[in-house]
């Protein structure tokens, strides 16, 4: 790399960092405790795999010179996207047969990359897409782009190794790989090679994934078909949340997936798109770009009909964002920007005006989409319509900055096209907006990753009040929030809502076991079908009102044994010597 490459990137980690160190010290959540409880036990010799294991154990092997913290534990994936930056430098430099240029197109793409709000949240989940498989499958693009145009047999291999390396860290995504390559010499007109060679690749990563991951269960005393019954799993429950309620859920994950990944990035990308089109109609050529289009559209399209968001985060649709910011960063320096004195004012004073317009009048969309409307659903449905509205006025604020933006540039530059000044208005309102939401999500004093909104003051005040009940009571079981449980320090309980949250009798039984003395559940953390189906059946609603009393903790409704008395009364009855 030459030495203006290097001082931009490490730029572009230092912007980076000023936003990501705001949120590393948030607790973790979700399924975040079970990849740090696996990492703890396997410091201890034991094994807890769900998933090919490269994730797991690049995690042990932070935890064995690190330790078991976890700053330590999100740092791995901070080291991830610190590669996937540098990869993406390098593919710029395939998206164009002039170097120099292309070295241009990776620089912009790289700062829209570490700039990007879900990028820098999902750095900090400890999880597989957004840590060790999107470097990866990035890698196998630049591999890929370096020698498409002579895919030799032997580098049909080395490329079957990369694929299997992939696999070793997650088996669903990296498929989408061997499609868009095949895809892509369909479009070159070359469908036998395309699909010998994608056969070929597909052979050799799946024949060695096979062997390895036999042996590998063999050794640990896994079952091997183990992964593919976890594989199936979120499929099956991702269509099946479509199919319950097809047009409502797939309106709720376009919707919630478009603002975490931006609508001006994504209108950016439609237009690429649409370039691209009308150049093949005009002549059979194929391009970088086009691969690049085929990875998107597929990751895009196919996780909004199988997953949508996890826990309100998209994190399959997270490896995609490091080709999508390729992608637009070629469409807008093909616009040839000549940029001199004035036109830098103009366009930093654009950007600096929007940020403050963002951060003063539209706010952060996320926290209302993904908690406020979800708050008003469960506890307040009549007020449901009024939250809509007030979305939908700041999702219109969201959208003034285009065309303020394309008058002023055209007032400025009379000689612009439209279509130059359209695109370079969504440029600086994407880099606006993405600031301005970076800056409302590092003073937020709410999660910004999973369970998106959850006050973490409230989610720190029942850690407390978790840690003086089981104080109090050793032999007792709390049901609620493992990942609170979990960062009070407890051992989690033999109760949880991915099991009895789905079905009013076993919620029912597990309330009624002698053991429990502490029931809690939460807007962010437990699902609407949860409150509507189970919390508000009638026979749990008489078994909890006869043996519990309840308190609002903020969002959390805890209901608590009525022969026990909550956390700090109990502690002070203690202190004073009075009978309890």
């Amino acid at each position: 790399m030459d030495k203006r490459g290097i001082i931009f990137i490490l730029i572009f980690i230092a912007i980076y960092s000023a936003f990501a160190l705001a949120s590393i010290h948030k607790p973790l959540q979700a399924d975040e405790i079970f990849f740090a409880l696996d990492a703890e036990q396997s410091h201890y010799g034991k094994i807890g795999i769900g998933h090919p294991p490269l994730y797991l154990d690049s995690l042990r092997l932070m935890v064995k010179f690190l330790g078991l913290r976890r700053e330590n534990l999100r740092f791995f994936a901070i080291l991830c996207f610190m590669v996937t930056l540098y990869l993406i430098y390098l593919i710029g430099k395939e998206m164009t047969p002039n170097h120099r240029k292309g070295r241009n197109i990776g620089l912009l793409a790289s700062f829209i990359y570490a700039t990007h709000p879900m990028v820098i949240q999902g750095s900090l989940i400890l999880d597989i897409d957004n840590s060790i498989l999107t470097p990866l499958l990035t890698l196998f693009i630049l591999s890929f782009l370096k020698v498409r145009d002579n895919l030799t047999r032997k580098r049909c291999f080395l490329l079957g190794l990369l694929f299997f390396t992939c696999l070793w860290s997650k088996l669903s995504t990296p498929l989408v790989l061997i499609l868009s390559l095949f895809l892509f010499y369909f479009l070159k007109g070359r469908i036998r090679e395309g699909l010998v060679k994608s056969l070929l690749i597909t052979a050799v990563g799946i024949g060695l994934f096979c062997i390895v991951w036999v042996s590998y269960a063999y050794l640990h005393h896994l079952p091997p078909l183990f992964l593919v019954a976890r594989i199936a799993h979120p499929i099956q429950r991702g269509l099946g949340s479509i199919f319950s309620s097809l047009l409502p859920e797939l309106i709720k994950r376009t919707i919630r997936i478009s603002l975490w990944i931006s609508p001006f990035l994504l209108f950016l990308g439609l237009g690429a798109l649409a370039m691209r089109l009308k150049e093949r109609s005009r002549e059979r050529i194929t391009w970088p770009t086009d691969f690049c289009l085929l990875y998107v559209l597929i990751i895009f399209f196919g996780y909004i009909l199988v997953s949508g968001t996890i826990w309100s985060f998209p994190k399959y649709h997270y490896p995609l964002l490091a080709v999508l910011v390729l992608v637009v960063a070629e469409i807008i320096y093909r616009l040839n920007l000549k940029i001199d004195r004035k036109s830098l004012i103009l366009y930093a004073g654009l950007t600096l005006f929007f940020i403050l317009y963002n951060v003063t009048v539209v706010g952060d969309l996320l926290y209302l989409f993904n908690y406020n409307l979800r708050n008003f659903l469960i506890l307040a449905p009549e007020k449901l319509p009024g939250a809509v509205r007030d979305f939908l006025w700041h999702l219109l604020f969201y959208f003034v900055p285009i065309p303020l933006a394309i008058l002023a540039i055209k007032v400025s530059h009379r000689n612009y096209r439209p279509l130059k000044a359209v695109i370079l208005s969504l440029f600086i309102v994407l880099i606006s907006a993405n600031i301005s939401l970076n800056i409302l999500q590092a003073k937020g004093g709410y999660s910004t990753t999973y369970c998106y909104g959850r006050d973490i003051k409230n989610m720190r005040q029942l850690e407390e009040f978790f840690r003086e009940l089981k104080s109090n009571n050793p032999q007792g079981v709390i049901i609620g929030p493992v990942d609170i449980i979990y960062n009070a320090g407890l051992k989690l309980p033999p109760y949880t809502y991915d099991v009895i949250g789905k079905s009013s009798k076993k919620f029912l039984e597990a309330i009624r076991d002698e053991r429990v003395i502490c029931v809690v559940y939460g807007i962010s953390w437990n699902s609407l079908f949860s409150y509507r189906n189970v919390f508000s059946d009638k026979l749990v609603r008489e078994n909890l009102l006869e043996n519990y009393e309840c308190r609002e903790m903020g969002e959390y409704s805890v209901w608590l044994r009525k022969n026990l008395l909550w956390g700090r009364e109990e502690s002070e009855r203690r202190d004073e010597g009075r009978p309890i």
